[in-house]
């Protein structure tokens, strides 16, 4: 499959997500291994912010844009527990196609490892967990007869799809416990239903690569 959004290109093919794998590991092999250069984050730091989320839904030509809250736990040295709970409201207007109205919510946890020298932290994650699309009022598809049907139409009418995560980013320290933050990912989300994808092809189940940019805030403790 082919990705295209804007600011990045290129989906993970088939080795991509053991790719992304291996950047988080290795990133924690150079934290293990690293000199008095480099810091690590104190075990047991809690970081605890908000943040505004660019989502691109290749499968749909769609691009959401969403706020949430995040949290990370500094479980080891060299390994924080990670988690995120973003909503995306959708457009609310009249105009666009239906897909657009739709809400979404994405929930994931999982591990983060990174480096630190003076302010600036580097990090790499991989994290797993659902994306919720809401149910639409009013009829849906009622005049299609393709069987089966759209993609499209199955998820209008509410659908929770498995998602991993993998990626990384920059955390900056603006005071001693004030930290900003940005970073990118591809989320894959699995479709699992027999279904017509958007460029029509058949599909019983597939995964779709998609980039997520998000900045924002947290609070050290």
């Amino acid at each position: 499959m082919r990705v295209l959004a804007t600011g990045a290109t290129g989906a993970l093919g088939s080795g991509g997500a053991s790719s992304s794998w291996a950047c988080v590991f290795g990133i924690a092999m150079l934290i293990g291994s690293a000199g008095p250069v480099f810091a690590q984050t104190p075990e047991g730091t809690v970081d605890i912010g908000g943040h505004v989320s660019g989502l691109r839904l290749k499968e749909f030509d769609v691009t959401d844009t969403g706020i949430g809250i995040n949290a990370t736990w500094q479980a080891t040295p060299i390994i924080a527990l990670d988690g995120a709970f973003t909503w995306f409201p959708g457009n609310d207007g009249t105009a666009g196609r239906r897909i657009e109205h739709q809400q979404r919510v994405l929930g994931v946890i999982g591990a983060r490892t990174g480096i630190r020298r003076g302010p600036v932290e580097l990090f790499g994650r991989a994290r797993g967990g659902f994306l919720r699309f809401s149910e639409l009022d009013g009829a849906v598809c009622v005049a299609v007869t393709t069987v089966p049907l759209p993609l499209e139409c199955q998820i209008a009418t509410g659908y929770t799809a498995f998602v991993t995560d993998f990626g990384g980013g920059i955390s900056v320290a603006a005071t001693r416990r004030l930290r900003v933050h940005v970073d990118a990912g591809d989320l894959m989300v699995r479709y699992g239903q027999e279904a017509h994808r958007s460029n029509g092809e058949l599909a019983n189940g597939f995964v779709s690569h998609n980039v997520q940019v998000s900045t924002g805030v947290v609070w050290r403790f």
